[in-house]
This record gives structure tokens, C-alpha cells and sequence, in this order.
């Protein structure tokens, strides 16, 4: 079984300040048709890592029941580390969330690589699916050590209970050993790109609704 390894990346922890309960939704600043989800405070503790990378997913579960029109995921924001090893990438996808538990994949996984200590910003340009308001974006670690990227979790030793993990077949949610268990997984969403309805025969005009 591979251990879970800590790597601190600031000289000292900040001391943790107030935070919402609930995931704050920000004004991103791509356009103003952007919003950005987020569950972490934006202050790095420490990078993670596992010996063992394939079949390792951490991942945030996000609803957007409330703002539904922001339905087109635009962005996946990893906040990572190169450490141990260079850069080698890691997979990102994105599964279904119901039930108050993560289901099938829904978009990837697709091999992504960083270029610097902290957030790194993807490009997804992916619809979810009609009906679809809740999902689970992860990242797989994918190499095994000593050839593995790292991603962050915050300074809020309060788990916020919506980072996963999926390790040995089953997702649970996650619990780090240094008590610090949110992981900094960010989504970017707009209302630029409404859901295209399929033509039930050639010729027919596409239609789009919202």
C-alpha cells in the first residue's frame, strides 16, 4: 500500500483565519460571463504526494443548482508542485456526482502538465451534460514516486467535507494525516455555451436552449 507523503511548501503555516461554510463564487477574471468555484481558503500548507500515483484521485465535489445558466466548464485550476521530480503531468477528470457521493466519469481523464509552483489553469471548454448541476473535478497523480507531481491543500485544518479521494478501487472522502484535507482544486464556469440539441434527422436545424 503506498504512503501518503507531506511536503511542506511554505517555511511556516499561516494561521488559519475565518471562513464560510460553503464555497465561495467569484467573479473569475476571464469575463464577466465567468465565475470561479472554489473550497479552499487560496493559502497553500503543504503539497501532497503518493508513492504509488495510478489509480490515486483527489478531487472537489461542486453544485451549481443555483447559478444553473454557468453550466459550460471552461477551466480546471490545480494549485501544484513539480516536487519530488520535474514536471511530468498528471490525468484530470471530471465524474458524476449524486447521491451525495461520486458516480461514472463523465469527461477525461486527459494527461495535463504543469509549468510552476501553483495555481496552473487548464483548459477544459466542456458542456455538462443536460440536468447534470453537481460533478466532482479530480486529479489523478498517475507516476509513481519519485516522478510525481504534487497538489496543494489549504491552511484550514477544518475539512470543508468536499475533497475526495479515490485510492484501492473506492472513493471516500479525504482525511490527510496533517489534518489539513482540503484540496485545492478549483473550477472556472460560464453561460457563453448553452447545451445543443441534436437534429433528429439531416437537414433539420440545430436548436439551442438553455
Amino acid at each position: 500500500m503506498g504512503r501518503m507523503s507531506l511536503w511542506v511548501g511554505l517555511a511556516a503555516l499561516l494561521a488559519a483565519g475565518a471562513w464560510g461554510a460553503d464555497y465561495v463564487v467569484e467573479r473569475a477574471p476571464y469575463s464577466d460571463a465567468t465565475v470561479e468555484l472554489k473550497w479552499d481558503s487560496g493559502t497553500v500548507s503543504m503539497y501532497l504526494y503518493q508513492t504509488v500515483g495510478e489509480n490515486l484521485w483527489l478531487g472537489n465535489d461542486f453544485d451549481i443548482a443555483t447559478i444553473s445558466t454557468y453550466s459550460h466548464l471552461r477551466t480546471v485550476r490545480l494549485n501544484a508542485s513539480a516536487n519530488p521530480g520535474p514536471w511530468n503531468g498528471a490525468r484530470l477528470g471530471v465524474y458524476a456526482f449524486a447521491g451525495g457521493a461520486p458516480g461514472s466519469l463523465l469527461w477525461g481523464p486527459t494527461l495535463v502538465v504543469g509549468t510552476k509552483e501553483g495555481w496552473n489553469d487548464f483548459n477544459i471548454g466542456w458542456t455538462l451534460p443536460k440536468g447534470v448541476t453537481s460533478f466532482l473535478a479530480a486529479v489523478e497523480q498517475y507516476y509513481d514516486y519519485p516522478n510525481n507531481d504534487s497538489i496543494a491543500v489549504d491552511d484550514v485544518r477544518t475539512p470543508t467535507g468536499h475533497t475526495w479521494i479515490y485510492f484501492y478501487t473506492f472513493w471516500r472522502k479525504f482525511n490527510s494525516p496533517s489534518g489539513y484535507s482540503n484540496v485545492m482544486v478549483r473550477v472556472v464556469m460560464d453561460d457563453e455555451h448553452p447545451h445543443a440539441v441534436v437534429p433528429m434527422s439531416l437537414g433539420r436545424v440545430k436548436a439551442l436552449y438553455h
